[in-house]
């Protein structure tokens, strides 16, 4: 399978993605690539104006999310873009390991202060911690999460284990 990389105009990102998929996204958002966050962030920007007395169109609201994207991080895309969204993801999953269970039925949260036994690739994670990780992935108000983390590619993913294994 053919894949090419593709840069998000709107935060920087980059992704490998087949041609086909590529062409798509740009068919959508008026042949700009736009990076699955980023294409979240425009549809978020549509149904909020939509709930106002006026609706905006896709190229208004991907406009908008472009000018706040780059006011709010002026700084150089590429392999800084892609350390901050693995710090960013790692920090969700942990704020969602370390919020209460959501109902009953689900697992406790994890002990304070314990520690994983070592292994092989250095510090492990308790098995009631991948649970609950599991658990939180799974549960409804983390589906766009999980969706975003199997966009990433499995470089990117590595990344994001290792953070939330070490830290």
């Amino acid at each position: 399978m053919e894949v090419e990389a593709a840069r998000c105009e709107c935060c920087g990102f980059t992704e490998e993605c087949t041609p086909r998929y590529i062409a798509a996204v740009r068919e959508e958002y008026m042949g700009r690539w736009v990076c699955g966050l980023c294409a979240e962030a425009v549809g978020d920007e549509i149904r909020r104006a939509g709930a106002g007395k006026a609706t905006i169109t896709t190229a208004e609201a991907l406009d908008r999310h472009v000018a706040f994207a780059r006011s709010a991080a002026p700084r150089a895309g590429g392999a800084a873009a892609e350390d901050d969204l693995v710090a960013a993801v790692a920090r969700l999953l942990r704020r969602c390991l370390d919020s209460p269970p959501a109902s009953p039925a689900a697992p406790p949260p994890p002990p304070q202060g314990r520690k994983g036994a070592a292994g092989a690739g250095g510090v492990r994670m308790p098995r009631r911690r991948r649970r609950r990780l599991i658990h939180c992935l799974l549960s409804r108000p983390a589906a766009k999460l999980a969706t975003m983390i199997g966009m990433l590619s499995s470089s990117m993913a590595s990344l994001l284990l290792n953070q939330l294994i070490i830290n």
